[in-house]
């Protein structure tokens, strides 16, 4: 048996399910647009993706930023003072950086007050 047959499995599943959700994501974003399209704020609906993308993007980069540069100075530590090297999986910074990310994107009206707020 292929050693690297059980690795092929499982980036070809990954890549099923990031298909599958992304095509699931598209349809219904492209459906709220047409929607929004119909009542006359279809410039409205772009700009409140184009907030939210930009909040997902930048959180994103921040978060990954610290986990990434948090995970190698404690590769560092832990060869320094035990000797050991350990292997640490930089997917896991990546899959809660985006989950966080998500989660900071929904508040994307808040992003909007802050940044058109009056005296």
């Amino acid at each position: 048996m292929n050693p690297h047959h059980p690795k092929r499995i499982i980036v070809i599943m990954v890549a099923l399910i990031l298909v599958l959700t992304s095509s699931v994501v598209f349809a219904n974003v492209y459906g709220e647009y047409l929607w929004f399209e119909s009542v006359g704020y279809g410039e409205l609906f772009i700009k409140m993706l184009e907030y939210r993308l930009m909040l997902f993007c930048t959180a994103f980069a921040v978060i990954f930023t610290v986990l990434t540069i948090n995970s190698i100075v404690l590769k560092r530590a832990i060869v320094d003072f035990l000797g050991e090297k350990i292997r640490y999986f930089h997917e896991l910074d990546a899959m809660i950086s985006l989950l966080v990310a998500l989660a900071i994107s929904n508040n994307w009206l808040k992003l909007v007050y802050f940044i058109n707020s009056t005296d």
